[in-house]
């Protein structure tokens, strides 16, 4: 079940990564903000979404009910908080980061779109997550298919000659483990009763780097589940590949308090929520209204609005993935399709 939790003892300083290696050189500190509140300040609930595309997974956490059996909204469902009396005085909140810059006008408008119905969003364009801040060249077509596999490195999918042009771009990149522990772990709402992060890394193989280092530097722990879309058919050498990830993905395979332990080695005294979670949520890529599986098709339907509509003003500022996930259930359990066609049970 997704909403199984491994908690266990874990560092919020150095972790180690069994398998070895993933680090780019020492972990950072979370810098000083001058006076500045971390970005999730006030957000009992966060959800960062690392290779956010064209922002599908956002919007997911947003409007969960124009998308009935995705698998992103349950986990969301299974991981934050119904109690009102919880919740009162915070908000949900989401952090994107994309960086092909075909995607940056689109973005900036389905960021404005939230915030103007009263959400709180932020999506950083043109900014791959990576072990340090600086820049560093982007791969990519400028073409929705070929750029599936776009990505910081030339990796097999564009080196293969699928794509019929590839160009580059200097994007910015971010220390993500530093990112985390100074704008979502350390908001005052993080010790709350409720408090959770979600996070999904999908990030065309980079993750064969970013994953160690958020290891490596002590910023798991303080997330939840995390659903992760692995690379190795695209990886250049994928014995490498599978040699720095097989960690994780034999913990997320095995749901054991003992592989996660081989991922982050724990020292006494601190609570670890992290949960790899090997999901690739591909339903409604293209965000018109059908789920894109043919099965999954027949039995959501298809809802004929391109682009789905956006939240108005006045809109509920906390989605209800809950009764998102129990009405997308129950158009399941009326279809009677193969219980393992649409990977969707519980």
């Amino acid at each position: 079940m997704l909403q199984r939790r491994v908690v266990w003892a874990c560092a919020l300083c150095l972790l180690c990564v069994a398998a070895g290696g993933g680090g780019a050189g020492r972990c950072a500190e979370p810098s000083l903000r001058r006076g500045r509140r971390p970005l999730a300040e006030g957000c009992l609930v966060v959800y960062v979404d690392v290779g956010t595309n064209i922002g599908v997974q956002l919007r997911k956490f947003f409007q969960p009910e124009h998308y009935p059996g995705a698998h992103a909204v349950r986990v969301f469902a299974n991981s934050f908080p119904t109690d009102a009396s919880v919740r009162n005085g915070s908000r949900p909140c989401a952090f994107g980061f994309e960086a092909n810059p075909s995607h940056t006008a689109s973005l900036r408008r389905l960021e404005a779109a939230y915030t103007a119905a009263g959400h709180r969003l932020s999506i950083a364009t043109e900014t791959a997550a990576a072990t340090a801040d600086g820049n560093t060249t982007f791969f990519f077509t400028g073409k929705r298919w070929n750029d599936l596999g776009a990505s910081t490195m030339k990796n097999a999918w564009l080196a293969q000659g699928r794509a019929t042009r590839v160009v580059q771009a200097k994007v910015r990149t971010i220390d993500l483990a530093r990112w985390l522990r100074a704008e979502v772990f350390a908001r005052s709402e993080a010790t709350r009763p409720g408090a959770a992060v979600v996070m999904k890394l999908d990030i065309e193989g980079s993750e064969v780097s970013v994953l160690p280092w958020l290891a490596q530097c002590g910023a798991l722990c303080g997330i939840g589940p995390t659903m992760i879309e692995m690379h190795a058919h695209l990886a250049e050498d994928r014995t490498a590949y599978v040699r720095a990830l097989e960690p994780f993905m034999r913990a997320a395979r095995t749901n054991s308090r003992s592989e996660l332990a081989r991922v982050v080695r724990a020292t006494p005294g601190e609570r670890c929520t992290f949960q790899p979670l090997l999901i690739d949520d591909e339903l409604y890529s293209n965000d018109n209204g059908r789920p894109g599986n043919a099965i999954a098709n027949r039995v959501y339907g298809f809802r004929p609005s391109a682009p789905l509509p956006l939240p108005g003003r006045g809109a509920p500022l906390w989605p209800d993935w809950a009764g998102a996930q129990r009405a997308a259930d129950a158009i399941l359990i009326q279809s009677r399709p193969r219980p393992d066609s649409l990977g969707l049970t519980p």
